[in-house]
C-alpha cells in the first residue's frame, strides 16, 4: 500500500493564500490657508468675516477629523492573504479558503428635485448612477484622484483607464471592462459604497500632491485593500510618476487582483493568463513580483497533471524574492513530494523533507508541514525515518486532536511496524473523528490482510471499495478474498487495480509493488493460493 500525501480538509490539495503583508503609510496632511486682505473693514464686513471665518474654521476641522479617523483606520488596518499548499493523493487540485470580512454599508446618496406644483415640493429621487456593471460582466472603475497639489493638476484616472483597458483588450477578457467613475473617492467606505451599488469588482482611487502619488484598490467582498505608493524626491518628479510610473505599477496590481476574481471564480486559466500579463510589466514593487510569482506557482500546481518543474522553479523565486514566506517553502516541499510519487526519485524526498523542517523551524506548531513530513520520512524509508515519521505524526496530533490524517497516517506506520493494537486504535479513531473519510476503511482492509484476519477486515474492504470507483482500493480486498479462498471474486478485484495502475504514472508500478500482484493472479489463475505468510512481509 502506498503512503500519500496528507491533506486537512480533503483527498485533494487545499490551497491558501502566502502571508503577505502591504505596509500601509499614513495620509499626508495638506494643511488649507486663507490670507485675508490687510486693510479697514467696516462693521457690515467684519461681520461677515466673522462668519466667513467661522465657516473656514468649521471646515477646516472637519477635514481635520475626517483625514486623522482615515489615518487611525490605515494604521488598524492591514493585507493578509495567507496561501498554503495541503495535499493528499495523486492528483492534487487547488482550492481557495476565503475568508470574507464584513464590509461597512452607507445609506444611498440621494438628490433634491423642486416639482413645479402651486406649492414647491422637495421630493428624494435616487441618484442615477453614471456607471454599473452588466450582467455577467467584471466592471473595473478608476475613480478621478483626488488633487492637492497647489500649482498641478493631472488626469490620473484616464492615464490608468486607458493603459489598463489595453492591458484587458490584449488579453481578450471580453467579459471585462474598464470605466471611470466621474467622481473623487475620498475614503475606502465611499468606495464600498460605490462598488457595492454599481456591481464593480473593483474601484481605483486615490490621490496625489506634490510630494508623493497615492494608489488605492477597494476590491468587491473585501473590507480590506490594497495600496501603492510613490514617494517624490521633488515636486517636478509629478508628472513622471504620472504619467510613467502609477499606468505601470497600477495595472500590474490590478490585473493581479483581478487574475485572483478569476481564480475564485474557478476560471484558472483565464487567471494564469492575467497574472502571467501582470509579470510582463516588469513591476518595480518586489512584493508584487512575489505575490504574482507565488499565484502562477499555485496555479501551475493546480494544472492536470501539475507542471511540477515550473511549480518548483517558481516557488525558489519567490524564496529568492522573500526568505521569510514560510508558505512558499511549505508549497514547495509538497510539490517535491508531489513529484517524488509522479518520478519515484528519492532526491525529491530530501528536498521535501528539508523544506518542511524549514517551515517548522518558523512555525513550530504547524501540523499539516508535520504530517507532511512524516509522510516523507515514511515513503524514504531510511534508517530511523518511520521512527521520525511516527514521532512527527504524534507531534500534530499532539497540536490538532482532530487531526483524523495525523492519526490515518501514524495507522498507517504502525501497519509497517507490525504493531496491531496501535494501528486500530488510530485508524478507529480516525474514523470516530471523520467517518466519512473512507480511507481510512482501506488502511484497515489493509492492515487485516497483512496480520491475515480477512473475516475481520472484509466490512471494511467493501465499504472502501463501494466509495472508490476507480478501483485504487481492491489490492487490500483482492487479498483479503484471496485469503478466504474466494478465488474468481479476488481475481477480479486484482485485475481491476492493475487496470487502475495503467492509467497511472508509470513510477507509481514501482511504488505499488506491481510485479507481487501480478505473481498473486497468475498463482491464482493456476488454482494455487500463492497469498502466504512471506508473501504479505514483502508487502508490508
Amino acid at each position: 500500500m502506498m503512503y500519500m500525501i496528507v491533506e486537512a480538509a480533503s483527498c485533494k490539495s487545499a490551497i491558501k493564500y502566502p502571508y503577505l503583508l502591504y505596509n500601509r503609510q499614513g495620509v499626508g496632511w495638506s494643511r488649507i490657508e486663507k490670507t485675508m486682505a490687510d486693510g479697514q473693514e467696516s462693521g457690515e464686513q467684519k461681520r461677515q468675516s466673522l462668519t466667513e471665518r467661522g465657516r473656514q474654521w468649521f471646515l477646516t476641522i472637519g477635514t481635520v477629523l475626517a483625514l486623522l479617523a482615515t489615518v487611525i483606520g490605515f494604521l488598524s488596518d492591514s493585507v493578509g492573504v495567507l496561501e498554503f499548499v495541503r495535499n493528499m493523493g495523486a492528483s492534487p487540485a487547488a482550492t481557495e479558503v476565503v475568508i470574507p470580512l464584513e464590509s461597512p454599508t452607507v445609506a444611498p446618496t440621494e438628490t433634491v428635485m423642486v416639482v413645479a406644483t402651486a406649492t414647491a415640493v422637495v421630493t428624494p429621487m435616487p441618484t442615477a448612477l453614471p456607471v454599473m456593471a452588466a450582467a455577467d460582466e467584471r466592471l473595473l472603475l478608476v475613480a478621478q484622484f483626488s488633487n492637492f497639489a497647489t500649482d498641478a493638476s493631472f488626469n490620473v484616472a484616464g492615464r490608468i483607464h486607458e493603459a489598463l483597458a489595453g492591458q484587458v483588450k490584449a488579453a481578450k477578457l471580453e467579459d471585462t471592462r474598464v470605466a471611470v467613475w466621474p467622481e473623487t473617492v475620498v475614503d475606502q467606505d465611499a468606495a464600498t459604497q460605490v462598488v457595492e451599488e454599481t456591481g464593480a469588482a473593483l474601484m481605483i482611487w486615490g490621490e496625489y500632491d506634490s510630494g508623493r502619488v497615492r494608489v488605492r484598490f477597494t476590491v468587491a467582498g473585501e473590507s480590506a485593500e490594497l495600496d501603492w505608493e510613490q514617494l517624490l524626491g521633488a515636486p517636478t518628479e509629478l508628472s513622471t510618476t504620472i504619467n510613467l510610473d502609477v499606468p505601470r505599477e497600477t495595472q500590474a496590481l490590478a490585473l493581479m487582483t483581478l487574475g485572483r476574481l478569476y481564480r475564485n471564480a474557478g476560471e484558472l486559466e483565464r487567471a494564469r493568463s492575467v497574472f502571467a500579463q501582470a509579470l510582463a510589466l516588469e513591476p518595480s514593487d518586489t512584493e508584487t513580483v512575489a505575490t504574482l510569482t507565488f499565484y502562477l506557482a499555485i496555479l501551475d500546481a493546480a494544472a492536470t497533471p501539475p507542471n511540477l518543474e515550473r511549480v518548483i522553479e517558481g516557488y525558489s523565486k519567490v524564496i529568492e524574492l522573500r526568505p521569510a514566506w514560510h508558505n512558499a517553502r511549505y508549497n514547495r516541499g509538497l510539490a517535491y513530494l508531489t513529484r517524488y510519487w509522479m518520478t519515484a526519485e528519492p532526491t525529491n524526498l530530501d528536498s521535501a523533507i528539508d523544506d518542511f523542517t524549514w517551515t517548522l523551524g518558523v512555525q513550530s506548531k504547524y501540523t499539516e508541514a508535520y504530517v507532511n513530513r512524516g509522510v516523507a520520512y515514511n515513503a524514504r524509508n531510511d534508517e530511523g525515518d518511520i521512527d521520525a515519521a511516527i514521532d512527527d505524526f504524534s507531534a500534530a496530533i499532539r497540536f490538532n486532536p482532530k487531526s483524523y490524517l495525523a492519526y490515518y497516517n501514524r495507522g498507517l506506520a504502525y501497519i509497517r511496524l507490525d504493531q496491531q493494537p496501535l494501528w486500530i486504535a488510530d485508524l478507529e479513531k480516525a474514523l470516530v473523528i471523520a467517518p466519512a473519510y473512507w480511507p481510512s476503511h482501506h488502511a484497515l482492509c489493509w492492515g487485516y490482510a497483512l496480520d491475515e484476519m480477512p473475516e475481520a477486515g472484509l466490512p471494511h474492504c467493501d465499504e472502501a471499495v463501494s466509495q472508490d470507483a476507480s478501483g485504487s482500493t481492491r489490492e487490500a480486498r483482492g487479498l483479503v478474498l484471496a485469503e478466504l479462498g474466494r478465488t474468481d471474486e479476488a481475481l477480479d478485484d486484482l485485475e481491476q487495480y492493475i487496470a487502475w495502475l495503467d492509467t497511472q504514472p508509470e513510477a507509481w508500478s514501482e511504488l505499488n509493488s506491481r510485479q507481487v500482484y501480478e505473481q498473486v493472479i497468475e498463482g491464482l489463475r493456476a488454482g494455487e493460493n500463492p497469498v502466504t505468510p512471506a508473501l504479505l512481509e514483502q508487502l508490508r
